[in-house]
């Protein structure tokens, strides 16, 4: 898969090694193999290139009897590096009983950590997966020539690449005044002549 800058892309997964290389709007955070992901922290902690950088990521994963690569995540943050850093540690939790406190007093009582969703599911990402790409998505690279319906650029390149790759665990954020994922989604589909 050959791309150019003044073309249009589309990208369906699963990819090849060499397609994932080739696309020009992907900049590497990150790559590793499951037992390296202590390392993945410590390399991505000490990353200069996305320190406090606003954008958008894709989480790439692949099996070791498997070839291709498949698109499990796609996100938007205000801080790339603290979101993926959180995510790897979540990969590696386990659930454990934590003591809790009040405003006055300590060790009120104990609750349960790591059992919310997030947890699960990239607890679930790293049981299934064995290797691992993450990547910074170039905004201006990945939109050039597509139609956003005006919507915001990091919402509008969040659920288009989303929708693109079918991304195997995204799901639209909930709505609010600057997210606008689902409504985005539902108008990508129409566009595509797709409803739910």
């Amino acid at each position: 898969m050959k791309y150019k800058k003044e073309r249009i892309i589309i990208v369906k997964c699963p990819l090849s090694s060499e397609d994932l290389r080739e696309m020009p709007f992907l900049r590497k955070i990150c790559f590793f193999k499951k037992h390296d992901i202590k390392d993945a922290i410590a390399k991505v902690e000490k990353n200069q290139d996305i320190e406090n950088t606003t954008g958008v990521w894709a989480l790439f994963g692949k099996k070791e009897d498997c070839d291709e690569w498949v698109c499990l995540e796609v996100g938007s943050s205000k801080d790339i590096k603290k979101e993926i850093i959180g995510d790897l540690k979540l990969m590696i939790s386990k659930i454990e009983i934590m003591s809790k406190s009040s405003a006055f007093h300590k060790n009120v009582f104990e609750a349960l950590a790591y059992v919310d969703r997030q947890s699960f599911k990239y607890r679930k990402i790293y049981e299934t997966y064995d290797d691992f790409y993450w990547s910074e998505i170039d905004i201006e690279k990945y939109i050039c020539g597509k139609d956003s319906n005006k919507y915001d650029k990091i919402n509008f390149t969040e659920v288009s690449f989303a929708y693109e790759t079918q991304a195997l665990f995204w799901n639209p954020a909930p709505a609010t005044d600057k997210n606008r994922e689902k409504e985005i989604l539902n108008w990508i589909k129409g566009r595509d002549g797709k409803r739910e």
